[in-house]
């Protein structure tokens, strides 16, 4: 008896959701599908000493960021710091020295731009 109406629940169920696509409404789905947009990574930065590049990979990186959700400075640092290779990643692992002395205190997005 109770399985009986599941079933019929599920019908009716399936039944609405025909109606509204037909209706020219989406399902959960498809909107769910819209919102999980799959941005490109970034680029590696290798640390070039080029204004051209480093306004790109900050500009590949907000892009990034917004497509995301990460609005949070911790998280903004600790993603930038996995596309950073060989001098730029020499630099990072510097900072890191100098924060972990207290010399140097990188703790926004901004602080870590500059």
């Amino acid at each position: 008896m109770e399985a009986l109406s599941t079933i019929e629940t599920m019908k009716a169920e399936m039944k609405a959701l025909k109606e509204g696509v037909a209706a020219g409404g989406s399902s959960s789905l498809d909107r769910n599908r819209e919102a999980r947009v799959e941005a490109p990574k970034p680029p590696m930065f290798k640390g070039i000493r080029d204004a051209q590049e480093v306004e790109n990979f900050l500009c590949h990186l907000e892009n990034y960021f917004k497509c995301n959700g990460l609005k949070s400075d911790e998280s903004k640092i600790n993603t930038v710091v996995l596309y950073l290779s060989e001098m730029a990643m020499l630099w990072w692992r510097r900072k890191e020295a100098e924060i972990g002395k207290g010399t140097c205190t990188i703790n926004t997005w901004e602080q870590f731009q500059e």
